[in-house]
């Protein structure tokens, strides 16, 4: 037989009444707080806490048992931001009153989250010379065929690889010259766009394509993209035509190669 709670003698059900000496709230301090928010990042993450929180829960490790909520927001008010606080020298942290542990701690997490970022970061090829563009074709662009435009920062570091459609009248002996003229512009302006300092071309022929006759071919399209690139400040390292197991490239002012 199950156990049921006395009742009063209009039905109603009456209340429990606390043993004396039991606590209402399990705890009024900050311990309970702080628990609280390390069981809510635990669960759900730190990418729903406030600035302010964030900077409460960074606080706990100079002060163990002082409430850190009014401290976090006063720093916010007095620096502007979470960033702002965290990177401002030891000297502005002491006059706002925060303890030596923390200002240690903000000391660190600066060049902490500079590496973080940096790792985030794919490694960029750098492609200096003509060597290390026949490597990158081995290895990334095996199987492809077509103009390819690579566009470097000023350290030679390979920012994009995007492909260029070639219109059929650059395809010709002789090219329609407004057409490479479009083709130039179209290209240096997506360098700019890019923020290149400097770019090459490169043409991957089909197996049943000779590499001298497409050489000849793309020669004054190669000459006016490196003249027009040197008005706008974009250094044309060149053009390369790689296919058969043969490979010439050509830059303005040199004889193909």
């Amino acid at each position: 037989m199950r156990n049921r709670r006395p009742h009063s003698p209009d039905g109603a059900q009456e209340r429990s009444i606390p043993q004396a000496g039991a606590p209402v709230f399990k705890t009024t301090g900050p311990t309970g707080h702080r628990q609280r928010m390390r069981e809510r990042v635990l669960h759900t993450g730190a990418g729903g806490l406030a600035d302010y929180e964030v900077l409460e829960m960074l606080l706990f490790a100079g002060i163990p048992r002082r409430d850190t909520k009014p401290l976090a927001k006063s720093l916010i008010n007095r620096f502007g931001s979470l960033a702002a606080v965290v990177e401002a020298g030891p000297d502005a942290l002491e006059q706002a009153r925060v303890p030596q542990g923390c200002v240690r701690l903000f000391a660190t997490l600066g060049p902490i989250a500079q590496r973080v970022a940096q790792g985030a970061r794919p490694e960029r090829l750098v492609l200096e010379n003509w060597d290390s563009v026949l490597a990158y074709c081995d290895v990334h662009l095996a199987g492809c065929t077509g103009m390819h435009v690579l566009f470097l920062d000023s350290h030679n570091h390979l920012i994009a690889d995007e492909d260029m459609a070639m219109p059929p009248a650059l395809a010709q002996p002789r090219p329609d010259l407004p057409a490479v003229k479009q083709a130039v512009s179209r290209l240096l302006q997506r360098a700019l766009a890019l923020h290149a300092t400097s770019l090459m071309t490169l043409y991957l022929a089909r197996d049943d394509e000779p590499v001298d006759p497409i050489m000849a071919g793309d020669r004054a399209f190669a000459t006016a993209l490196g003249r027009a690139g040197a008005l706008l400040g974009v250094d044309v390292h060149g053009h390369m035509v790689v296919g058969q197991g043969q490979w010439r490239n050509f830059s303005l002012g040199e004889q193909p190669r």
